[in-house]
This record gives C-alpha cells, structure tokens and sequence, in this order.
C-alpha cells in the first residue's frame, strides 16, 4: 500500500506542477498582449497628433 501511496503523492505534485506552470504561461502571454496592445495604441496616437499638427500647421 506505501507505492500506491506514494504513486498518488507523486501524480498530484506532478498535476500542480503542470498547472502552476500552465497558469504562469497563461500569465506572460497576457501580459506580452497587453503590453503590445498598449504601444500599439501609443504609436497610433503619435502618428495622429504628428498627422494633425503637420496638416493644420
């Protein structure tokens, strides 16, 4: 009964090793996302007030 015990022991430690690394991949990719769609939304404004000024001047 002490190796099911320990199988057991070892297939959950695995189980939350899988998920902890899952959920923080999860987590990067979130914020690359994020962080892409945030200079994404910087450069358009740019390029708008760069656009604007040079039109109205």
């Amino acid at each position: 009964m002490v190796v099911v015990e320990i199988v057991v022991v070892v297939v959950v430690v695995v189980v939350v090793v899988v998920v902890v690394v899952v959920v923080v991949v999860v987590v990067v990719v979130v914020v690359v996302v994020v962080v892409v769609v945030v200079v994404v939304v910087v450069v358009v404004v740019v390029v708008v007030v760069v656009v604007v000024v040079v039109v109205v001047d």
